[in-house]
């Protein structure tokens, strides 16, 4: 078995509603997208477990979908084990940081109209929606990013990240060109103060940018781009 590097960091970021093929090869519209595959691994095959988005969310983040069909926050209340709490037990820090929040873990839109909870998921478990406290100390506006990033120790071991539904490609259109354009600025703007964070440049880090669900296709055909620093991941590997 080839050797699995250890991560001292993971950063996932999920992204919504396009096709692989609308943004694999675009280098029109998303030349950051492609080019960050072309610097990692793209997972070719890599398919969404549902339609519509939370339940590819919640697969994530707890192992199984919970629930059925177009069933959104705040309507979902998930009582199992999340990935947060796994990386609580075994003493790793983990924080989300949602573009819009404001403050931690509000889930209002008084800060930004296009600001949805539930892009990340830790909000859709009870054991974080009824604990103020918890949600507080892991539940992030982006404003926090960049700080956390200043420094080793207060980069945490897991960190998701979120666009609004702006951003993350959903409301300019889904896929289209202009979609595609709205999710590239983004994480160029986003990443650009990752890959240059003592975490990334001195530490083994991985990223994963993924998307929930495809725009059309019914086999939820998705783009999965790994990065891995200090030579973690092979590059331009499909």
């Amino acid at each position: 078995m080839a050797h699995v590097p250890r991560f001292e960091h993971v950063f996932l970021i999920m992204m919504e509603n396009t096709n692989y093929g609308q943004v694999i090869g675009d280098w029109k519209n998303a030349p950051y997208i492609n080019s960050l595959a072309a610097r990692g691994a793209l997972l070719a095959n890599y398919q969404g477990v549902y339609h519509p988005s939370d339940e590819n969310y919640l697969a994530i983040a707890g192992g199984a979908t919970f629930v059925e069909g177009p069933v959104y926050f705040p309507h979902i209340h998930v009582d199992a084990r999340n990935l947060g709490d796994l990386l609580q037990a075994s003493g790793k820090t983990w924080k989300a940081y949602e573009e819009g929040m404001g403050t931690p873990c509000n889930t209002s839109t008084r800060y930004d109209r296009n600001y949805e909870p539930d892009d990340a998921p830790f909000i859709l478990f009870t054991d974080i929606q009824d604990d103020p406290a918890r949600c507080r100390a892991h539940l992030f506006g982006m404003r926090q990013w960049p700080q956390d990033l200043k420094r080793i120790a207060t980069t945490p071991a897991f960190a998701w990240l979120a666009a609004d539904d702006y951003n993350d490609g959903e409301m300019p259109g889904n896929g289209s060109p202009a979609s595609l354009r709205v999710q590239n600025a983004w994480l160029r703007r986003t990443l650009g103060s990752l890959f240059k964070s003592p975490a990334w440049c001195e530490q083994k880090s991985l990223l994963i940018l993924t998307w929930d669900e495809s725009d059309t296709t019914a086999h939820n055909h998705i783009a999965t781009i790994v990065l891995g620093s200090r030579g973690t991941v092979k590059s331009g590997y499909v």
